[in-house]
Protein backbone atom coordinates (compact mmCIF):
# COMPACT_ATOMS: atom_id res chain seq x y z
CA UNK A 1 0.00 0.00 0.00
CA UNK A 2 1.35 3.66 -0.77
CA UNK A 3 1.47 5.60 1.94
CA UNK A 4 -0.42 8.72 1.69
CA UNK A 5 2.46 11.91 1.54
CA UNK A 6 2.66 13.97 4.83
CA UNK A 7 0.71 17.13 5.37
CA UNK A 8 2.19 20.36 3.64
CA UNK A 9 5.00 17.73 1.40
CA UNK A 10 5.24 19.22 -2.11
CA UNK A 11 4.59 18.91 -5.69
CA UNK A 12 6.49 20.28 -8.88
CA UNK A 13 5.27 20.94 -12.13
CA UNK A 14 7.57 21.75 -14.40
CA UNK A 15 6.14 25.00 -16.25
CA UNK A 16 8.79 24.90 -19.38
CA UNK A 17 11.13 22.54 -21.18
CA UNK A 18 13.97 23.87 -19.94
CA UNK A 19 12.94 23.71 -16.32
CA UNK A 20 13.68 26.78 -15.31
CA UNK A 21 10.20 28.04 -13.91
CA UNK A 22 8.40 25.90 -11.73
CA UNK A 23 5.09 25.51 -9.44
CA UNK A 24 4.98 24.15 -6.16
CA UNK A 25 1.65 22.93 -4.85
CA UNK A 26 1.41 21.70 -0.92
CA UNK A 27 -0.56 18.65 0.46
CA UNK A 28 -3.60 19.71 2.25
CA UNK A 29 -4.46 16.46 4.15
CA UNK A 30 -7.82 16.79 4.85
CA UNK A 31 -9.36 13.80 2.69
CA UNK A 32 -12.05 12.10 5.03
CA UNK A 33 -12.44 14.81 7.88
CA UNK A 34 -15.47 16.94 8.59
CA UNK A 35 -14.28 20.73 8.89
CA UNK A 36 -15.86 24.23 10.44
CA UNK A 37 -15.68 26.88 8.15
CA UNK A 38 -16.97 30.70 8.06
CA UNK A 39 -17.13 33.06 11.54
CA UNK A 40 -19.44 34.97 13.84
CA UNK A 41 -17.81 38.43 11.95
CA UNK A 42 -19.65 40.08 9.24
CA UNK A 43 -23.03 38.73 7.88
CA UNK A 44 -21.93 37.19 4.92
CA UNK A 45 -19.39 34.85 6.74
CA UNK A 46 -22.15 33.33 8.69
CA UNK A 47 -22.93 30.89 10.03
CA UNK A 48 -20.12 28.88 11.36
CA UNK A 49 -20.52 25.19 9.60
CA UNK A 50 -19.18 21.87 8.74
CA UNK A 51 -17.88 20.95 5.72
CA UNK A 52 -16.91 17.49 4.68
CA UNK A 53 -14.02 16.94 2.06
CA UNK A 54 -13.82 13.67 0.94
CA UNK A 55 -10.59 13.40 -0.82
CA UNK A 56 -6.83 15.46 -0.03
CA UNK A 57 -6.02 18.14 -2.33
CA UNK A 58 -2.82 20.25 -3.06
CA UNK A 59 -2.34 24.35 -2.75
CA UNK A 60 -0.21 26.19 -4.75
CA UNK A 61 2.67 27.66 -1.90
CA UNK A 62 2.29 30.73 -3.41
CA UNK A 63 0.02 33.12 -5.81
CA UNK A 64 0.69 32.39 -9.13
CA UNK A 65 3.75 34.78 -10.44
CA UNK A 66 4.62 36.48 -13.47
CA UNK A 67 7.00 34.35 -14.69
CA UNK A 68 4.91 31.18 -13.92
CA UNK A 69 2.09 33.49 -15.98
CA UNK A 70 4.79 34.19 -18.32
CA UNK A 71 5.82 30.33 -18.90
CA UNK A 72 2.63 28.87 -19.31
CA UNK A 73 0.31 31.83 -21.09
CA UNK A 74 3.23 33.63 -22.92
CA UNK A 75 4.22 37.24 -23.57
CA UNK A 76 1.17 37.93 -25.92
CA UNK A 77 -1.72 36.99 -23.87
CA UNK A 78 -3.84 40.44 -22.87
CA UNK A 79 -2.77 39.70 -18.86
CA UNK A 80 1.19 39.87 -19.82
CA UNK A 81 0.93 43.12 -21.63
CA UNK A 82 -0.77 45.12 -18.92
CA UNK A 83 0.59 43.81 -15.98
CA UNK A 84 0.01 46.94 -13.14
CA UNK A 85 3.94 46.29 -11.84
CA UNK A 86 5.03 44.21 -14.60
CA UNK A 87 9.12 42.82 -14.97
CA UNK A 88 8.82 41.10 -11.75
CA UNK A 89 8.85 37.49 -12.44
CA UNK A 90 8.57 36.53 -8.98
CA UNK A 91 5.71 38.72 -7.93
CA UNK A 92 2.31 38.07 -8.42
CA UNK A 93 0.31 38.04 -11.67
CA UNK A 94 -2.29 40.87 -11.09
CA UNK A 95 -4.75 42.57 -13.53
CA UNK A 96 -5.94 38.90 -13.55
CA UNK A 97 -10.13 38.07 -14.10
CA UNK A 98 -11.55 34.81 -12.76
CA UNK A 99 -11.62 33.82 -16.33
CA UNK A 100 -8.23 34.21 -17.34
CA UNK A 101 -7.22 32.26 -14.07
CA UNK A 102 -9.52 29.47 -15.77
CA UNK A 103 -7.60 29.95 -18.83
CA UNK A 104 -4.16 29.25 -16.86
CA UNK A 105 -4.99 26.13 -15.27
CA UNK A 106 -6.89 24.73 -18.68
CA UNK A 107 -3.32 25.68 -20.21
CA UNK A 108 -1.63 23.99 -16.95
CA UNK A 109 -3.54 20.78 -17.58
CA UNK A 110 -1.44 19.16 -19.77
CA UNK A 111 1.45 19.21 -17.62
CA UNK A 112 -0.32 17.36 -14.92
CA UNK A 113 0.08 14.14 -13.90
CA UNK A 114 -3.18 11.88 -15.40
CA UNK A 115 -6.00 11.59 -12.53
CA UNK A 116 -5.07 15.22 -11.26
CA UNK A 117 -6.93 18.47 -12.38
CA UNK A 118 -5.84 22.07 -11.90
CA UNK A 119 -8.46 24.36 -11.36
CA UNK A 120 -9.15 27.13 -8.77
CA UNK A 121 -9.90 25.76 -4.68
CA UNK A 122 -12.98 26.84 -4.05
CA UNK A 123 -13.35 29.28 -1.01
CA UNK A 124 -14.10 26.22 1.41
CA UNK A 125 -11.01 24.75 0.15
CA UNK A 126 -9.02 27.64 0.84
CA UNK A 127 -10.43 28.83 4.25
CA UNK A 128 -9.44 25.51 5.36
CA UNK A 129 -5.73 25.39 3.95
CA UNK A 130 -5.67 28.72 5.22
CA UNK A 131 -6.26 27.86 8.58
CA UNK A 132 -4.79 24.61 8.46
CA UNK A 133 -7.75 22.71 9.49
CA UNK A 134 -7.94 25.26 12.72
CA UNK A 135 -10.57 27.80 13.60
CA UNK A 136 -8.49 30.48 14.24
CA UNK A 137 -8.99 34.30 12.46
CA UNK A 138 -5.41 34.47 11.10
CA UNK A 139 -3.48 30.94 10.49
CA UNK A 140 -1.13 32.01 13.67
CA UNK A 141 -3.99 33.63 16.01
CA UNK A 142 -7.21 35.48 16.43
CA UNK A 143 -8.06 39.50 17.19
CA UNK A 144 -6.14 42.22 16.98
CA UNK A 145 -2.79 41.55 17.55
CA UNK A 146 -2.64 38.72 15.05
CA UNK A 147 -4.57 41.26 12.49
CA UNK A 148 -1.41 43.30 13.29
CA UNK A 149 0.49 40.50 11.96
CA UNK A 150 -0.91 40.19 8.91
CA UNK A 151 1.36 39.95 5.65
CA UNK A 152 1.71 42.15 3.10
CA UNK A 153 -1.83 44.51 3.75
CA UNK A 154 -2.60 48.13 3.41
CA UNK A 155 -0.94 49.21 6.99
CA UNK A 156 2.02 47.23 6.04
CA UNK A 157 2.48 47.04 2.48
CA UNK A 158 4.36 49.85 -0.25
CA UNK A 159 1.20 50.55 -2.05
CA UNK A 160 2.32 47.33 -4.19
CA UNK A 161 2.12 43.81 -4.73
CA UNK A 162 5.83 42.24 -3.27
CA UNK A 163 8.13 39.63 -4.01
CA UNK A 164 6.25 36.07 -3.19
CA UNK A 165 9.94 34.41 -2.61
CA UNK A 166 12.20 37.05 -1.19
CA UNK A 167 10.81 39.33 0.48
CA UNK A 168 10.54 38.95 4.08
CA UNK A 169 7.47 37.55 5.83
CA UNK A 170 5.99 39.13 8.83
CA UNK A 171 3.78 35.96 9.33
CA UNK A 172 5.17 32.61 11.34
CA UNK A 173 5.70 29.56 9.02
CA UNK A 174 2.17 27.91 8.05
CA UNK A 175 2.08 24.35 8.98
CA UNK A 176 1.68 23.10 5.75
CA UNK A 177 3.74 25.88 4.40
CA UNK A 178 1.97 27.67 2.14
CA UNK A 179 2.93 31.13 1.95
CA UNK A 180 1.12 34.74 1.65
CA UNK A 181 -2.41 33.50 2.38
CA UNK A 182 -2.78 36.72 4.50
CA UNK A 183 -2.84 39.86 1.96
CA UNK A 184 -0.01 40.91 -0.51
CA UNK A 185 -3.33 40.14 -3.52
CA UNK A 186 -6.96 38.82 -2.65
CA UNK A 187 -7.16 35.45 -4.44
CA UNK A 188 -10.17 33.79 -6.56
CA UNK A 189 -12.07 31.21 -6.06
CA UNK A 190 -14.20 28.66 -8.25
CA UNK A 191 -17.21 29.57 -6.43
CA UNK A 192 -20.06 31.93 -7.26
CA UNK A 193 -20.81 35.06 -4.48
CA UNK A 194 -23.81 34.77 -2.59
CA UNK A 195 -24.34 36.71 0.90
CA UNK A 196 -26.37 33.98 2.25
CA UNK A 197 -25.59 30.47 2.38
CA UNK A 198 -29.24 29.31 2.60
CA UNK A 199 -30.17 25.56 2.56
CA UNK A 200 -27.10 24.44 0.93
CA UNK A 201 -24.78 26.62 2.43
CA UNK A 202 -25.85 25.62 6.15
CA UNK A 203 -25.83 22.03 5.30
CA UNK A 204 -23.01 21.25 2.66
CA UNK A 205 -20.66 23.46 0.60
CA UNK A 206 -20.81 21.58 -2.53
CA UNK A 207 -19.96 23.54 -5.95
CA UNK A 208 -20.12 21.80 -9.98
CA UNK A 209 -16.24 22.77 -10.08
CA UNK A 210 -15.94 19.02 -8.86
CA UNK A 211 -18.28 17.78 -11.95
CA UNK A 212 -17.36 18.26 -15.77
CA UNK A 213 -20.02 20.47 -16.41
CA UNK A 214 -19.62 20.35 -20.60
CA UNK A 215 -21.18 16.81 -19.83
CA UNK A 216 -24.51 19.07 -19.37
CA UNK A 217 -24.34 21.13 -23.10
CA UNK A 218 -28.23 21.49 -23.87
CA UNK A 219 -29.45 21.02 -20.12
CA UNK A 220 -30.12 23.12 -17.04
CA UNK A 221 -27.11 22.00 -14.50
CA UNK A 222 -28.79 22.82 -11.45
CA UNK A 223 -31.80 21.12 -10.70
CA UNK A 224 -31.37 17.86 -8.54
CA UNK A 225 -33.33 15.70 -11.20
CA UNK A 226 -30.07 16.18 -13.42
CA UNK A 227 -27.97 16.39 -11.04
CA UNK A 228 -28.30 12.99 -9.22
CA UNK A 229 -27.99 11.29 -13.14
CA UNK A 230 -24.78 12.91 -13.57
CA UNK A 231 -23.44 11.81 -9.66
CA UNK A 232 -24.38 8.30 -11.12
CA UNK A 233 -22.77 8.37 -14.32
CA UNK A 234 -19.89 10.26 -12.55
CA UNK A 235 -19.33 7.17 -9.72
CA UNK A 236 -19.83 9.56 -7.24
CA UNK A 237 -22.17 7.52 -4.74
CA UNK A 238 -20.86 10.29 -1.97
CA UNK A 239 -22.67 12.98 -3.81
CA UNK A 240 -25.76 11.11 -4.29
CA UNK A 241 -26.20 9.70 -0.52
CA UNK A 242 -25.51 13.53 0.42
CA UNK A 243 -27.83 15.20 -2.08
CA UNK A 244 -30.49 12.58 -1.25
CA UNK A 245 -30.16 13.35 2.35
CA UNK A 246 -30.92 17.04 1.12
CA UNK A 247 -34.17 15.79 -0.89
CA UNK A 248 -35.28 14.05 2.13
CA UNK A 249 -34.99 16.80 4.42
CA UNK A 250 -35.64 19.96 2.16
CA UNK A 251 -38.05 18.50 -0.72
CA UNK A 252 -36.29 18.76 -4.57
CA UNK A 253 -38.53 22.17 -4.96
CA UNK A 254 -36.84 24.20 -2.56
CA UNK A 255 -33.80 22.49 -3.23
CA UNK A 256 -34.09 23.75 -6.99
CA UNK A 257 -35.09 27.12 -6.35
CA UNK A 258 -31.93 27.49 -4.30
CA UNK A 259 -29.58 26.06 -6.68
CA UNK A 260 -31.35 28.33 -9.86
CA UNK A 261 -30.45 31.34 -7.54
CA UNK A 262 -27.03 30.36 -7.06
CA UNK A 263 -27.01 30.09 -10.96
CA UNK A 264 -27.94 33.41 -11.51
CA UNK A 265 -25.47 35.21 -9.71
CA UNK A 266 -23.08 37.52 -11.09
CA UNK A 267 -19.96 37.77 -9.19
CA UNK A 268 -16.68 35.14 -8.15
CA UNK A 269 -15.61 35.19 -4.37
CA UNK A 270 -12.16 36.79 -3.77
CA UNK A 271 -9.98 35.47 -0.45
CA UNK A 272 -7.31 36.49 1.58
CA UNK A 273 -7.04 40.41 1.33
CA UNK A 274 -4.60 42.73 -0.37
CA UNK A 275 -1.88 44.86 -0.17
CA UNK A 276 -4.34 47.68 -0.56
CA UNK A 277 -7.00 46.53 1.93
CA UNK A 278 -7.11 46.88 5.79
CA UNK A 279 -5.26 43.41 7.66
CA UNK A 280 -8.98 42.87 8.79
CA UNK A 281 -9.90 41.91 5.00
CA UNK A 282 -7.06 39.44 5.11
CA UNK A 283 -8.57 37.05 8.24
CA UNK A 284 -9.16 33.66 6.61
CA UNK A 285 -13.44 33.75 6.86
CA UNK A 286 -13.26 37.11 4.68
CA UNK A 287 -15.30 37.12 1.58
CA UNK A 288 -14.48 39.56 -1.25
CA UNK A 289 -16.45 39.11 -4.86
CA UNK A 290 -16.13 40.17 -7.92
CA UNK A 291 -17.38 40.06 -11.63
CA UNK A 292 -15.76 37.48 -13.52
CA UNK A 293 -14.02 39.71 -16.20
CA UNK A 294 -12.62 42.11 -14.16
CA UNK A 295 -8.96 42.64 -13.33
CA UNK A 296 -7.38 44.87 -11.27
CA UNK A 297 -3.76 45.14 -9.55
CA UNK A 298 -4.78 43.63 -6.85
CA UNK A 299 -6.13 40.78 -7.78
CA UNK A 300 -4.26 37.55 -8.40
CA UNK A 301 -4.55 33.48 -7.39
CA UNK A 302 -3.48 30.16 -6.68
CA UNK A 303 -3.47 26.62 -8.17
CA UNK A 304 -5.61 23.92 -6.70
CA UNK A 305 -4.88 20.10 -7.62
CA UNK A 306 -7.29 17.74 -6.96
CA UNK A 307 -8.10 13.98 -8.11
CA UNK A 308 -10.26 12.55 -10.42
CA UNK A 309 -13.28 10.46 -8.56
CA UNK A 310 -12.00 7.55 -6.79
CA UNK A 311 -8.22 8.30 -7.78
CA UNK A 312 -6.24 9.48 -4.43
CA UNK A 313 -2.10 9.25 -5.05
CA UNK A 314 0.49 11.52 -5.20
CA UNK A 315 0.67 14.14 -8.44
Amino acid sequence: MRRPPAPGSPVSISLDDAGSETLVLRHVPLGGRTVRIGSRGDADEQPVRKVRFEQDWFLGETVVTQGQWLAVLGADHPVSREQSFPGQPNSPVTNVSWEDAHAFCSALQPRVEAGWFARLPTEAEWEVACRAGGRAEFEFGDGAEAAGRAAWTFETSEECPRDVRTAPDPCPPHVWGLVGMHGNVIEWCEDWYWSDVGILGRAVDWDPCHVDESKFTGEPLRTVENLLPLFAREGRADLIRLWQGLIDQHGAAALNEELAGRAGLPVRVLRGGSWNLAAANAASAYRGRGQPDVRFGFIGFRVCLSPRPGEQSRP
